[in-house]
């Protein structure tokens, strides 16, 4: 919880089960989903959380993250299966946290169930494909799927779950306009589960920076836990606008982030952004020449930047420095396309720059 309150002790007035309630200071929503867990439940909830303890030895207690549930005093381990306020996303797009081998062959099975099943079942095997294809991080394929599926069964795109599964997938592919969708409006039961997606949507399409980083930071932990096909494809561009445009409240997310250049990239942005400038500096002219092309010429572009700014080098030196990181055509160059290209995330827009000569 970003601002938890406290932990009341207190009965089911109709069946006398005792109830541990971890209240809420901020409308971040409950848990819509019921869980059971050793010992104990997790009712459904539309803010905080309620435990119903059917253990004698459990409890929960009020921490600066959220309520803790305990044994005998001591934490619960984690089960590595994040709770969130709702599970909508995860259910509509058939999100499963599995390994690599374990995701193609669910893929696999998938797609012989659907070539096999028959008139009856046939648009719900295909879904099933269609969302085995998008956690293995085939979005084309999950979306190329789904529009034949639908093609045959046009009624379905009726179903949120349909609509939501075809406007991420069209999102991840590409599609910025057939991703419109992601938008919204949702209802208010299912805000919190999509909203991430809206701040995916937002990058894409640009000009609701501010939001964007707002919405993805409240939800930077959901990221994190998605499949991991999924989650390397969105999480660096999600990392990035947060560490460019958030707040200071949604820079703490950036805290805690996965190793790797592209989120080195994301805390030197938000180093400048609090301040920090002289480390945001070493950082960038560190990643400058790193390995991974896109990360150092985003790099590279802040180093160029800052020294303008600080008067360390002039106006023509920071042109020809620019100059030298914009790709130069094919067909001027004379050598081969990905000597000089690399995609971006292909959701991700491009970085926006002015002319600097001519």
């Amino acid at each position: 919880m970003r601002h938890p309150g406290r932990v009341l002790s207190i009965k089911d007035p109709a069946s006398g089960v005792p109830l541990l309630v971890g209240t809420s200071a901020t409308d971040d929503g409950g848990i819509l989903s019921p869980r059971k867990g050793d010992g104990y439940d997790v009712w459904p909830t539309t803010e905080g959380v309620i435990i119903a303890v059917k253990s004698p030895d459990i409890g929960m207690r009020a921490t600066s993250e959220g309520a803790l549930l305990n044994r005998s005093g001591k934490p619960i381990s984690d089960s590595g299966a994040a709770v969130y306020a709702s599970d909508v996303d995860l259910k509509w797009l058939g999100l499963r946290n599995l390994t690599d081998q374990a995701l193609e062959k669910r893929f696999h099975n998938a797609i012989i169930a659907a070539a096999d099943s028959e008139p009856a079942q046939r648009f719900a095997r295909r879904l099933e494909a269609a969302q085995a294809a998008f956690s293995l991080g085939s979005f084309v394929e999950a979306r190329g799927i789904l529009t034949v599926a639908l093609e045959d069964d046009p009624e379905e795109i009726s179903r949120p779950d349909v609509k939501f599964l075809l406007a991420a997938s069209e999102l991840l592919s590409g599609n910025t306009e057939g991703a419109s969708l992601l938008k919204g409006p949702w209802p208010d039961s299912q805000q919190r589960a999509t909203q991430v997606w809206r701040g995916l949507y937002f990058i894409s399409t640009g000009g609701h920076d501010a939001e964007a980083a707002h919405l993805l930071a409240r939800d930077f932990t959901r990221l994190k836990n998605y499949p991991l096909p999924v989650s390397e494809t969105i999480l660096p561009g999600v990392a990035e606008e947060i560490g460019r445009y958030g707040s200071e409240e949604d820079l703490i997310a950036l805290n805690e982030m996965p190793p790797g250049s592209p989120y080195q990239l994301a805390t030197a942005f938000r180093e400048l952004r609090m301040g920090k400038r002289d480390q945001a500096h070493a950082a960038f002219h560190k990643l400058a020449t790193d390995k991974n092309p896109l990360v150092a010429e985003k790099a590279l572009e802040q180093v160029t930047s800052l020294d303008l700014a600080d008067g360390s080098i002039s106006s023509a030196a920071a042109a020809n420095a620019l100059d030298s990181i914009i790709p130069m055509p094919v067909w001027q160059a004379g050598k081969r396309p990905y000597a000089f290209f690399r995609l971006t995330p292909i959701w991700h827009r491009p970085v926006e720059r002015r002319p600097c000569r001519h």
